[in-house]
């Protein structure tokens, strides 16, 4: 299933009429459309008057509206005793959703070109170049000032306390899953950090109908009661399921799985994987604008795992454990 098949929220429908699929992403990369505008003023307005901290910056680079709404949606979860400050969370996350999913890279590659391209032999020859890239990857000076936004809320107590609790469980490093967050659900705590899709239903998008059953109270999704807080850390450590390949969490190891998770087809097209790269002088352009299609002239919107991970590394560096293979 494609994972732009549906837009939800009437923010979404109004979008999806005016401007389609494409015209939505474009409308993030220059000016805003207006339904969007209206929805984005309506949270920023509501959380004016609840008294939680509204972001200030340029709201029409391409993914300021969107970590700006994440804020205010963990600033809001914050306050568990207030109906509106509930309320208002749940229309930002619901808006996150969309423009997340409008912004996602398509699912690649085809079954042909897997066949094509096996897994690469992780050998020294890999390791050696997986070292040389991370230690050399620099986030361009377009994407600077976002990823400098987005750290700032990976790190913040309220977002990290929540990220060690599935560290925890999972045994995956907390700086793995928020970067994970921040690539796949735009740092999203009401959106599943699978895809991004709602959190208060199972997902729709690649991966669909998470999170699995076993990891589902009672087999029932969502949870009842309906605690946001709980429901986002039982699908996080579920999503951590997908990366159980990676048995050690070093540079090589972890760069390696995250490209195996997401297909080795990038390399049928010599390029690197914009999944690991993308914001880096390692990705430029290529990939895929829709499910199993390719073009050369794609750019992915998404930030790369490398990137996020290494600014997360020098925002935190005494946090922030990495280690090579050899």
């Amino acid at each position: 299933m494609s994972r732009r098949h549906c837009l939800s929220g009437s923010i979404a429908i109004a979008l999806f009429t005016e401007f389609g699929k494409k015209g939505f992403a474009d409308s993030l990369q220059g000016r805003l459309a207006p339904a969007l505008r209206r929805e984005i003023a309506d949270v920023f307005g509501m959380a004016e008057q609840l008294g939680i901290q509204v972001p200030s910056q340029d709201r029409s680079a391409p993914m300021f509206p969107a970590i700006d709404i994440a804020t205010i949606v963990l600033n809001a979860l914050g306050k568990p005793n207030n109906k509106r400050a509930l309320a208002l969370a749940v229309q930002g996350g619901r808006l996150l959703s969309s423009i997340n999913q409008a912004n996602r890279d398509l699912f690649p590659p085809t079954e042909a070109e897997r066949r094509v391209i096996p897994p690469p032999p992780f050998d020294e020859r890999e390791k050696v170049n997986l070292r040389t890239m991370f230690e050399s990857c620099e986030v361009n000076p377009d994407h600077k000032a976002e990823i400098a936004k987005a750290v700032k809320l990976m790190t913040s107590p309220a977002a990290k306390v929540r990220y060690d609790e599935v560290a925890a469980i999972s045994n995956v490093p907390w700086y793995v899953i928020a970067s994970l967050h921040y690539r796949e659900a735009s740092l999203n705590f009401l959106g599943h950090l699978h895809n991004g899709n709602r959190l208060d239903r199972l997902t729709t998008d690649v991966p669909s109908n998470r999170p699995f059953r076993s990891s589902r109270p009672n087999g029932m999704w969502p949870p009842v009661p309906y605690d946001p807080r709980v429901a986002w850390r039982i699908s996080a450590v579920d999503a951590m399921l997908d990366f159980k390949r990676i048995h050690a969490w070093k540079i090589e190891q972890m760069l390696y799985g995250f490209e195996q998770y997401n297909g080795f087809g990038y390399r049928l097209h010599k390029m690197n994987s914009p999944y690991v790269w993308s914001y880096s002088q390692y990705y430029l352009r290529g990939g895929y604008p829709c499910d199993n299609c390719w073009s050369n002239s794609y750019l992915s919107k998404q930030a790369g795992l490398a990137p996020i991970i290494k600014a997360l590394r020098i925002a935190a560096p005494g946090e922030v454990n990495l280690v090579y293979d050899t």
